[in-house]
This record gives C-alpha cells, structure tokens and sequence, in this order.
C-alpha cells in the first residue's frame, strides 16, 4: 500500500472530522474538535482515500518550544500496517521544519499499540506517577496542563538536542 502524508487546507478540515468520527471516542472526539482551530493536520492517504490523522499543535512546554501530536489515529482496518509511524515521522519533519527539536505527545498507560510505536521512534515513555515523584506536583502539572494531558498518564519526550531535562 503506497501512504501518502500531506497538510491539510483549512477548507479541507471537514476530512479530519470524518475521520476523527470515526477513529476517536466521544472524550477524545470532543477534544480532537477544540484543538482543531489551533492545530496542523496531516492525513495519511492511499489512492486518495483517508486513513489516519496526526493533529499538531506548538506549545511552550518545561522543555521550550514543543511540537506536540496532540491526537494521532488511523481506521481500524489499516492499523498496524505502518501508517501511525509514517503520520509520526512527518509530524517531526512539520515541526523540525519550524526549528523545534523537543516533540512530545501523551496516552493512557493501556494504550499498548501507542507506547510502543513511540518507544520503537526513539521518544522516551514517562510515567505521571513517577514525574510527580522526580519532579514534584508543580512542575508535572505544568507539564500536563501544558500538553492538555489530563486524562492521560504516559508522556512521550523525543528531544534531538537532549537539552530537555525530561530526557
């Protein structure tokens, strides 16, 4: 199957919410819509047809300036066949393109699937519990808040210069 990734015109948004419909639960569908104004979307096609989604949004984080995916999602029919990482690795091209080298993205700890995709491309997998642990409520909430993480409890960090002090 030959995946084609590409920026989505802001006439073309109406693509990213059918899809989102029918990828995302009504929490995550909720949220995916909010952040559709401020973010990028890249969809991943074959044969002009819609597979999956990366939404993109630039964050100040305790780590500067972010690339954040904030939702990333594919059809059930076409998951684990690659596409997740091909939407990943050109949501770090938008953002190395614009200069940012820290790239961050979140889940729920049963997210298997997604854990070890991020893990597979080089992001390191941190847990709430244990930033509140090394880093204090503060700092972690910063981080959450920042990220819009609420719900989740596994941060992902890749940062290319490793000046992230999460890494």
């Amino acid at each position: 199957m030959n995946i084609n990734v590409r920026k989505l015109r802001r006439k073309e948004l109406h693509i990213a919410l059918s899809l989102a419909e029918r990828i995302f639960d009504d929490y995550d569908l909720f949220w995916f819509k909010y952040w559709l104004p401020r973010s990028t979307i890249l969809v991943a096609e074959s044969n002009d047809m819609p597979l999956g989604i990366a939404e993109l949004v630039i964050r100040k984080t305790i780590c500067g300036t972010t690339g954040v995916i904030m939702y990333l999602g594919v059809l059930e029919e076409f998951r684990r066949k690659g596409i997740g990482k091909i939407l990943v690795i050109e949501a770090e091209k938008y953002f190395k393109s614009r200069g940012i080298r820290t790239f961050m993205a979140s889940t729920r700890s049963w997210n298997k699937p997604s854990i070890i995709l991020f893990t597979q491309l080089g992001y390191k997998a941190l847990y709430i519990d244990e930033l509140y642990n090394r880093l204090g409520y503060v700092i972690t909430y910063n981080l959450v808040a920042s990220l819009h993480a609420y719900e989740d409890d596994v941060i992902f960090v890749k940062s290319l210069d490793e000046s992230c002090l999460l890494i």
